[in-house]
């Protein structure tokens, strides 16, 4: 589905100064991604780069629905990045993109543009319409795969035309972000 809505289509990759610009300047929302090599050997380097510059987005699956995940706080991509310790307060204070440790954190900027589901309301209008989608499921005897079809929130928020999903955050003013939409974010590039 996100290849057939262009949700593939590559983010514009601009260098720290220019995406400084974009989020201080132009409305951009601060975000960031933080990851770890593969367990099939792929460096946490080749992930952001692929993020950046591949045919596809990666499209991960999580709680609050199949997408990348991002945070507002560099503090939490760095974690996930696998930093802890003494080196975290250090490392969060920076604004950039790049290797740390054997993690990688990658910044971005979600445009102001960008069509955001608020998640507790997109998830309310997706159970009314799963509720409707399994009785007609249930009533046609359509099966497995179609009960399938209309059982992701993600896809469900694509078909709506939404670019990311929004998540309230609990911990000092956090927000996480579901990206569907790959071109719907700047990508600082790596320094």
């Amino acid at each position: 589905m996100a290849d057939h809505l262009g949700y593939h289509a590559k983010p514009a990759v601009v260098s720290q100064t220019q995406l400084d610009d974009l989020i201080e300047n132009a409305g951009h929302i601060e975000l960031f991604r933080g990851v770890q090599p593969s367990s099939g050997g792929i460096t946490a380097g080749a992930i952001a780069e692929h993020l950046r510059t591949g045919e596809f987005h990666y499209i991960g699956s999580g709680i609050f629905g199949h997408g990348t995940y991002t945070s507002t706080r560099n503090q939490t991509a760095l974690a996930y990045a696998g930093v802890n310790g003494s080196n975290l307060p250090t490392l969060s204070a920076k604004k950039t993109t790049g290797q740390v440790g054997q993690g990688y954190v990658i910044r971005m900027g979600l445009r102001p543009d960008a069509k955001v589901a608020n998640y507790e309301t997109l998830q309310t209008d997706f159970g009314m319409f799963h509720k409707k989608m399994t009785q007609t499921i249930m009533q046609e005897n359509l099966g497995n795969d179609a009960y399938a079809a209309f059982s992701d929130l993600s896809a469900y928020a694509m078909t709506r035309g939404y670019d990311a999903i929004h998540v309230e955050g609990s911990m000092q003013g956090e927000s996480f972000y579901v990206i569907l939409n790959r071109s719907a974010v700047v990508v600082q590039q790596h320094e």
